[in-house]
């Protein structure tokens, strides 16, 4: 399986909501987004014409087509994306509420780590996080860099964490979801946790712009749209479908 991921990050009701789409691939069952975003529209009497099915052009289209963006509207959108979505297929969000992106990532490192159920990736990322200096030099030396460079980035070690919940060895991201410029530092120590990470342009990689939907839409969501959500503090896990949900 592969696991593709995108983020969204946007203020909603006074709230800064980072929301991470994650789409989970089993065989070849990927799905793409051209007609279904071109059939939503057309429901709301607009047309979806632009090339790369972005989730916040959809809505910026149906709000100038209808004069807002109401939950019946989201609620509607989700129902029809289970409804063509492959059942075989995972489709879920992370979604967090805080103040900003580095507010975030540094509020729920600690509370991610602990709940890595992967004893191994998790004991990997807590003497990260913690800065231990043996394996920030082992992490120095892959990487091709001095140690002080591989003192972690919080922005780069949240990812890792929800990277080390998901039961992948394999995953996909936004190239938008880690600071260009630390990029390395995610890559070395994904390769200590013993997965394989890429990063793309969502243009032309129908299923990141898949995990871009999950990430818009699912931040919104509430139990009675026919999702399962995990709730901890300001943080939610929520699920479509998949081993996750019961």
């Amino acid at each position: 399986m592969i696991a593709y991921l995108d983020e969204s990050m946007s203020w909603y009701g006074g709230k800064f909501i980072l929301s991470v789409g994650v789409y989970i691939v089993r065989g070849r069952s990927v799905i793409s987004l051209d007609a279904f975003y071109r059939r939503i529209a057309r429901q709301y009497g607009a047309e979806y014409l632009f090339s790369e099915p972005k989730f916040s052009t959809l809505l910026q289209i149906i709000k100038k087509s209808t004069g807002r963006i109401s939950q019946d509207i989201l609620r509607h959108i989700l129902a029809e994306f289970i409804r063509f979505a492959s059942p075989w297929s995972i489709y879920m969000s992370y979604v967090f509420m805080g103040t900003g992106l580095r507010e975030v990532a540094r509020a729920f490192l600690p509370m991610l780590v602990s709940i890595i159920t992967n004893v191994d990736r998790r004991s990997v990322l807590m003497r990260v996080f913690l800065e231990d200096r043996c394996i920030l030099g082992e992490l120095a030396k892959k990487a091709g860099v001095s140690r002080k460079h591989m003192r972690p980035d919080n922005v780069v070690l949240f990812v890792a964490s929800i990277l080390s919940m998901i039961p992948c060895e394999e995953f996909v991201l936004d190239k938008n979801m880690v600071p260009r410029k630390k990029e390395y530092q995610l890559e070395t120590i994904a390769r200590l946790l013993g997965i394989k990470v890429s990063i793309q342009d969502s243009q032309g990689a129908p299923p990141l712009q898949v995990a871009d939907f999950l990430a818009g839409i699912l931040k919104h969501a509430e139990e009675s749209w026919g999702t399962y959500i995990l709730r901890a503090s300001r943080m939610r896990i929520v699920v479509i479908s998949g081993p996750y949900k019961t």
